[in-house]
């Protein structure tokens, strides 16, 4: 003991002591240089990276003169011109011979890399498929790229992955291709070209607000107990001439409160109100029909009938009909029927017939029929 009446080693000294083997210098190590325990001082950066030398304290860590770092058993092993390369666990990059920039942490991370370049993996096994790729990223236990070879990779977990060079990222299933900027779940892309587009397979469901600038275009169906777009409060949707939908509330409107429908006014007093000229019927026959069948299936030209089935299967011209099935089935031109059958099964020309079942089946042409029955 010096300095010290209690030693606590074979040897000890209290305070400083000075070593002179004539190359000291500040933060210079003392370092064996040979078996017997001869030493000298040396720079911290000798002990580090003198052409690969072992660190056993560490666990074999090396660090060579073009720039690399491992720590770990087998570690870099394999390494020969690469530079700034890192590797941290057990036979980390333990293949890399000429690639540059890879940076692995873990067990056998990026193992396999030989002249690879800019790779990063985290986790145990991470990358360790990687052979050649370049610019990948790994990260998880058992992570592997879904290409040997490929670049541009991003995995993270078997749940994100990604085409790093288009910057395009899919979750929930394994691609390195994606067919959108951003896509969930593997589906099928129809109506977009990939460029900062979101592909979902699935649902979407938002609880608070959503926002959109853009157009939107469905093929499917909207559900929802509201949907505010924006509109005038009664105008009635339509869609327009290139098919998007609009209002014209000054002349198409739905009065909600008395469920009245206005076209050409937005102050509809009745249940239907047309402010304008308004055709009721076939233009193609010059024909107005209202009511129920009204007309229908009628071949002749200048019909008027109002009721219903009134003028039903009517083949001739120039016929008025007033009542239910009044002309109904009738064959022949220039007749006026009024009234509920009136003229119905009609055969003759140039008929006039009011009143209930006047001129019902009547088979004469220049007749008159007055009053029921007649």
């Amino acid at each position: 003991g010096i300095a010290t009446a209690s030693p606590r080693s074979s040897f000890e000294v209290n305070g400083s002591i000075t070593i002179d083997t004539g190359n000291a210098a500040i933060n210079y190590v003392l370092t064996a240089f040979d078996t017997n325990g001869s030493a000298e001082w040396k720079d911290i950066s000798y002990v580090l990276s003198n052409g690969g030398a072992f660190l056993n304290s560490l666990n074999d860590a090396i660090s060579d003169e073009d720039s690399n770092l491992f720590l770990g058993n087998g570690a870099g092993m394999s390494t020969h011109d690469g530079e700034f390369n890192t590797g941290v666990g057990i036979r980390a990059l333990a293949s890399i011979a000429h690639g540059n920039g890879n940076t692995g942490f873990g067990y056998e991370v990026l193992d396999s890399v030989t002249n690879g370049n800019s790779n990063i993996a985290y986790g145990y096994q991470a990358g360790d498929n990687i052979t050649t790729g370049s610019r990948n990223i790994m990260i998880g236990n058992g992570i592997d790229a879904i290409s040997a070879t490929g670049s541009d990779q991003l995995n993270i977990g078997d749940t994100i992955f990604g085409d790093l060079a288009n910057n395009e990222i899919a979750i929930g299933f394994s691609t390195n291709a994606p067919d959108a900027t951003l896509e969930v779940g593997d589906g099928t892309s129809s109506s977009i070209d990939g460029d900062n587009d979101l592909l979902v397979a699935d649902d979407i469901e938002v609880d608070g607000n959503g926002y959109i600038e853009g157009n939107i275009n469905v093929t499917g169906i909207i559900n929802g107990s509201s949907l505010d777009l924006s509109l005038t409060q009664g105008g009635v949707t339509f869609g327009d001439g290139s098919g998007y939908l609009t209002q014209d509330s000054a002349n198409f409107f739905w009065d909600d409160t008395n469920n009245n429908l206005g076209i050409g006014t937005n102050t509809p007093t009745a249940k239907l109100e047309v402010n304008g000229w308004a055709l009721i019927g076939d233009s193609s026959t010059s024909s107005t029909t209202i009511g129920v069948s009204a007309g229908e299936s009628n071949t002749g030209n200048n019909l008027n009938a109002i009721g219903t089935s009134s003028a039903q299967n009517n083949t001739g011209n120039n016929v008025t009909a007033l009542g239910t099935q009044a002309a109904r089935n009738n064959s022949k031109d220039n007749v006026n029927a009024i009234g509920n059958r009136a003229a119905q099964e009609n055969t003759g020309a140039d008929v006039n017939a009011f009143g209930t079942f006047a001129g019902q089946y009547n088979q004469g042409g220049n007749s008159n029929f007055f009053g029921s029955n007649s």
